[in-house]
């Protein structure tokens, strides 16, 4: 069985998250202008969604986040522990 940490948190400035020990991960634009992420414009309320990952995967590569004056986004990355046990 695998367990899961979620940890939320708002960006306000231009930064570059490195990888961790986390997985899957979603980013919204919870701001009023335009944001990008890896590359991806995403208006107000848009959203890059990679949580679909299997448990045991890890995410690898930079999250590089470009915001425009008003632009905030809430980033949530995934932490499994533990392994699968079952049939």
């Amino acid at each position: 069985m695998y367990n899961v940490t979620a940890k939320t948190q708002d960006i306000l400035q231009n930064t570059t998250i490195r990888p961790d020990k986390s997985g899957g991960w979603l980013a919204i634009n919870t701001g009023t202008n335009t944001a990008t992420v890896n590359g991806y414009p995403l208006a107000p309320g848009e959203g890059l969604d990679f949580t679909k990952l299997a448990p045991e995967v890890r995410w690898n590569s930079d999250i590089t986040i470009t915001l425009e004056t008003g632009a905030k986004i809430r980033l949530t990355r995934l932490q499994y522990t533990g392994q699968y046990v079952g049939g």
